[in-house]
């Protein structure tokens, strides 16, 4: 659908934005909810859940929306590690960094 797309497209200026001048860190997921789109083929659009774990700051929750490949989902369980990057400003928007 074309709302769809232009979601998607959203989310990768803001992913793209964030990767570039966000502050890394590890975080946990907590919870993987599959959005009900697939993605040039069967790579899910699912939102993660976070327990966000800067190295000098507190920890705090986040959500990031992410298209993960078909053959990586079982990276993506909850209780399994990610890295991230997070808006120093705005510590909602967490991105996960695929580098």
């Amino acid at each position: 659908p074309e709302f769809m797309k232009a979601e998607l497209e959203q989310m990768q200026k803001d992913n793209d934005a964030i990767l570039l001048s966000g502050k890394p860190a590890r975080a946990i997921i907590k919870k993987m909810i599959p959005l009900g789109l697939q993605v040039n083929g069967n790579n899910p659009y699912v939102q993660l859940d976070l327990e966000v774990l800067p190295d000098h700051s507190p920890a705090f929750s986040g959500t990031a929306k992410a298209v993960i490949a078909e053959n990586s989902i079982h990276k993506y369980q909850a209780g399994s590690t990610v890295f991230v990057k997070y808006d120093l400003y705005d510590n909602s928007k967490v991105v996960v960094d695929h580098s």
